[in-house]
């Protein structure tokens, strides 16, 4: 469904264009995509997320470069957090919400065609 602005409308709040720089947009639109895939099938620890990015990465990311795009895809509520003291210390778990599911499904239906589909194929062949 599309707004005026001509941004998807997901979950009653509009995402203005995706992938844009505006102020209430999730940033970096890859990482974006993972993490909301990655935390779907169950809560993860931040530095849990930033061990997966060493793993597929090229060039490693900052911490504080993971935290802030966590807060940012908490605060558009793409994911939600909740305390976890299991442990020795106090972390935050992180997991996808239905508008983030529904945001990621709405870019696969969307932009997994063409030079996207055919990039990602090179990728995993």
């Amino acid at each position: 469904m599309k707004g005026r602005e001509g941004g998807a409308k997901l979950g009653g709040k509009k995402v203005k264009r995706l992938f844009g720089s505006m102020k209430h947009t999730p940033p970096m639109p890859i990482l974006t995509l993972f993490f909301i895939w990655r935390l779907h099938s169950e809560p993860r620890h931040g530095y849990s997320l930033i061990k997966d990015l060493r793993e597929i990465a090229t060039t490693p990311a900052k911490p504080s470069t993971i935290y802030a795009l966590l807060a940012k895809l908490e605060e558009t509520g793409m994911i939600k957090s909740r305390l976890d003291n299991k442990g020795a210390h106090v972390r935050k778990l992180y997991q996808t919400t239905a508008q983030g599911w529904s945001l990621l499904q709405e870019v696969k239906k969307r932009k997994m065609r063409g030079l996207w589909r055919e990039f990602i194929c090179e990728l995993i062949a």
